[in-house]
């Protein structure tokens, strides 16, 4: 498949979209464990979105590499 700079755009924003999400879990998580609260639930959807995340940044590599060394992917902190 042809990629296009809007897909690695797309990519992009989902991947961060993405990044965000795990980030606003994880503080979720952690504030619950400080009021005793169980995670268990939250932990077990923190790891899919975890594996989900590894598959987009993989798919984003792809797309980037397909439009040459000059495009740089998105990689969140």
């Amino acid at each position: 498949m042809a990629y296009t700079q809007a897909d690695l755009d797309l990519v992009n924003r989902h991947v961060a979209d993405g990044a965000r999400c795990i980030a606003q879990l994880e503080q979720s998580i952690a504030h619950a464990k400080t009021v005793g609260l169980s995670t268990d639930l939250a932990e077990s959807a923190l790891a899919r979105m975890r594996v989900t995340m590894a598959l987009m940044i993989d798919h984003q590599r792809s797309i980037a590499a397909s439009l040459g060394p000059s495009k740089t992917p998105y990689i969140p902190d």
